[in-house]
């Protein structure tokens, strides 16, 4: 395999594990408010405090904000270090 063919196999699989990434956010994003909303947006369960410990909703939902900002700044940096290579700025 030559040498452009790996550097751009690497890069597809990035951007592809990248957008991976996002999809899982937003899908534990829309999962944690849709079960949220389904034990009307309760916070009893929040903290394990009770005798039953269950994972709450509010979990996933903050999990999938949490993934978001560095998955896309990641992409950016991507995009960055791609256009920095193209220029001869990098080695490829």
């Amino acid at each position: 395999m030559s040498s452009l063919k790996r550097h751009w196999l690497k890069h597809a699989l990035q951007r592809l594990i990248r957008y991976v990434l996002i999809t899982l956010a937003f899908a534990l994003m829309s999962g944690g408010l849709l079960s949220w909303q389904a034990i009307d947006f309760s916070t009893l369960t929040l903290w394990p405090l009770a005798d039953t410990v269950t994972p709450h909703p509010l979990y996933a939902l903050v999990l999938g904000l949490a993934l978001i900002p560095p998955t896309v700044w990641d992409l950016f940096q991507l995009d960055r270090r791609l256009a920095q290579e193209n220029a001869g700025g990098g080695k490829p």
